[in-house]
């Protein structure tokens, strides 16, 4: 999970023109486990944890694979949140459904 460490990969991720990622938790922290025998951490980061992670390499973020909260509120609120915590943190935000199509040219 890059988030969470393998800093020595990072400049593999600088000037990016858009970054494609899960929404599985909205929550900040996530749901984040250690692994019993490994301790190796594993789970999904929450959104704004993605966030901010992701500003120092991109302005554009788009979230798929939304948990259950995305359902729970509704798709309107839910893009509304998201696109709230965009602008908080300076991202553009996109809310990605099936079939949808970005040309990064017009980002």
């Amino acid at each position: 999970m890059i988030c969470c460490g393998f800093k020595k990969n990072h400049h593999y991720l600088k000037d990016l023109d858009l970054v494609v990622t899960e929404a599985s938790f909205v929550r900040e922290g996530g749901m984040i486990r250690r692994d019993k025998k490994t301790g190796k951490p594993y789970g999904h980061m929450g959104v704004p944890n993605l966030i901010r992670f992701f500003e120092q390499f991109t302005n554009t973020i788009c979230f798929m694979h939304f948990g259950s909260w995305f359902y729970a509120l509704g798709a309107r609120k839910a893009r509304q949140k998201l696109q709230h915590l965009g602008k908080k943190y300076g991202m553009h935000v996109y809310v990605g459904y099936d079939g949808m199509v970005i040309d990064v040219k017009d980002l």
